[in-house]
């Protein structure tokens, strides 16, 4: 089975706080055979990345937009 999680927030590198709980998620899924791939914004750099056996694909976004993403009232307007 092939999973992919879209998230505003994902650890950087292992022990990161941000997004936290969807690390846990996937590297759960990983452990159950699963293949996972996430795809989260990134206001620095893009690019595939691997991180804990999970595939990490960091998708550059304008700066606005990452704001409005972080700002969940931003989003209801």
């Amino acid at each position: 089975m092939r999973v992919v999680l879209l998230t505003h927030s994902y650890p950087r590198w292992p022990g990161d706080f941000a997004g936290a709980a969807q690390g846990a998620l996937a590297r759960a899924l990983v452990r159950r055979g699963m293949s996972v791939r996430v795809v989260v914004p990134s206001e620095d750099s893009a690019g595939r990345a691997e991180l804990e056996g999970v595939v990490v694909d960091r998708v550059r976004v304008a700066r606005a937009a990452a704001e409005a993403l972080r700002d969940p009232d931003a989003l209801a307007t």
